[in-house]
């Protein structure tokens, strides 16, 4: 089976992971046919399934398995040709050398492949779109820069209140030394006179 038939075979999934194959003539089915209710049990985790009266259409939809499979009817749509070179800018998923990295795994914090979502390491994890948590991260990198360029300001002009203060007590230091000296002899004149007046008394 080619890989076109069988993503095209993936019809719906559950909680975003149980695969249903609608065409599958071995899927165990009670109570009806997949398509008008009934229950079934899923060929990955053996979960059973209850299915209600608009059958598989009520199942939630998994959009990284829609995308893939679309992705998969654009290549058999579009005319073969010979494979593109890859670019320096394209960056590949290391466990799925065919697959560009297209999301980000926010549980890991690393980029990585929708193939990795769906059938890889990261199939439980959190993720979100590549370019949405780049200009995410940009952003806050953008405001971190800011924040420091603005603290830099900050404590420039707290050097430079401190630098002009120095200078203000090197010029006035010998100043307020001189009336300090005259105050001290004031005082010291001021003792002796009251010591010779008592004296005198």
């Amino acid at each position: 089976m080619q890989p076109e038939q069988a993503f095209r075979n993936i019809s719906n999934t559950i909680a975003g992971k149980h695969r249903l194959e609608a065409s599958n003539p071995y899927l165990p089915i009670r109570g009806g046919s997949v398509t008008s209710g009934g229950r079934f049990r899923c060929p990955s985790c053996r979960h059973e399934v209850v299915l209600d009266h608009y059958g598989v259409y009520g199942l939630q939809r998994n959009l990284l398995v829609d995308n893939i499979i679309d992705m998969f009817k654009q290549e058999s749509t579009s005319p073969r040709s010979a494979a593109p070179e890859r670019t320096e800018e394209q960056a590949m998923c290391q466990e799925h050398e065919e697959e560009e990295v297209n999301i980000y795994c926010v549980t890991h914090s690393v980029p990585t492949c929708s193939m990795c979502k769906v059938f890889g390491a990261h199939q439980d994890c959190e993720v979100a779109p590549l370019k949405s948590m780049y200009q995410t991260q940009k952003t806050e990198l953008t405001d971190g820069i800011a924040m420091m360029v603005g603290n830099n300001d900050r404590i420039q002009g707290i050097i430079s209140q401190l630098k002009e203060t120095c200078q203000t007590i090197e010029v006035t230091g010998p100043v307020w030394q001189h009336l300090s000296f005259c105050l001290c002899l004031s005082v010291c004149l001021s003792h002796r006179q009251t010591t010779e007046t008592r004296m005198l008394l």
